[in-house]
């Protein structure tokens, strides 16, 4: 089949297109400050929490009712065909280049070893990004179910202990219930390496507050020299305590985003995005540890069972 495009006409259609989508971007990250734009796009990032902040937003802003994303390839992998006519969700995908330096002669020429070979002088790797698309599974043929994608969530929650046991060993740091706390529900002491959370609060209640305090010891801790304010410290242990929280199925309906006001009108909105950054990366490395304790927990129960 012959390309109706000339390379530099195909380069010049995919420039374009990537610029199309950064601008996208931007747009989206100034539309996030709205609080319900924001909670939307964390709902995306619970649920996709193994994609950058950028392109979990890129996603939340071309389908908001997205569940579970992959690639053509990966789809396919997994024996699952795409539905016809769909079109993909555009996200930015990171391309590993490598440069190769070679030595000169004095002449300038590329110097050439014994055996008339390039004579390398060193290699440099650089990171360009490319517009990709993956597909919902909404967009697919494949068992909803079998991606366990309908769970219960009950006021009531049943692994509560498991829960913040695992909390436990992600932060490093027992968690301590007090029957007072003033008129905070948790607190995090990074001088002392202390997490204590007000005692007898309902299960949902005590669980975002524990996912709350554990995220500040990750991300806000005495050996992060990262100069922030406490309300910038408050949205983004908040954020991360939602994403959780919701990819646990556990929703507390009382997530308040009300520090983005801090960000609302600046033209520079660079904090905003390095908080975002922090947020996916330490709500993927708490989520991705759950998976990891449920795997072993299950592998266990077969053990068991055999």
């Amino acid at each position: 089949m012959e390309n109706k495009y000339s390379t530099e006409e195909y380069k010049k259609i995919k420039d374009k297109e990537r610029e199309e989508l950064k601008n996208t971007l931007n747009q989206g990250i100034k539309d996030a400050l709205n609080s319900e734009r924001y909670k939307s796009f964390l709902n995306i990032m619970s649920r996709c929490h193994n994609y950058s902040f950028t392109n979990s937003l890129l996603i939340s802003l071309q389908n908001e009712n997205a569940t579970l994303v992959k690639s053509f390839t990966d789809w396919k992998k997994d024996g699952v065909k795409i539905n016809k006519n769909e079109k993909g969700i555009k996200i930015f995908c990171p391309v590993k280049q490598v440069f190769v330096e070679y030595q000169m002669d004095d002449k300038g020429r590329v110097a050439l070893d014994e055996n008339g070979e390039k004579i390398e002088k060193g290699k440099t790797e650089r990171t360009t990004f490319k517009v990709g698309r993956v597909f919902d599974i909404s967009q697919t043929n494949a068992d909803r179910d079998k991606y366990e994608l309908k769970k219960e969530s009950n006021e009531k929650v049943t692994n509560k202990d498991k829960i913040i046991s695992t909390l436990e060993k992600i932060s490093g740091i027992k968690i301590n219930f007090k029957s007072s706390l003033g008129r905070a529900n948790g607190l995090f002491n990074p001088e002392e390496q202390k997490i204590e959370i007000r005692a007898n609060m309902g299960d949902i209640k005590t669980i975002s507050t524990c996912v709350h305090e554990v995220a500040h010891s990750l991300l806000h801790n005495k050996n992060n020299k990262l100069n922030l304010s406490k309300e910038q410290k408050e949205f983004e242990a908040e954020s991360v305590a939602y994403v959780v929280c919701k990819n646990l199925n556990i929703d507390s309906k009382e997530n308040n985003f009300l520090y983005l006001a801090n960000w609302v009108g600046k033209e520079d909105i660079s904090d905003f995005k390095d908080s975002l950054d922090r947020i996916q990366k330490i709500s993927n490395d708490i989520l991705k540890f759950f998976e990891k304790e449920n795997s072993k927990n299950l592998d266990k129960q077969v053990q068991n069972e055999m």
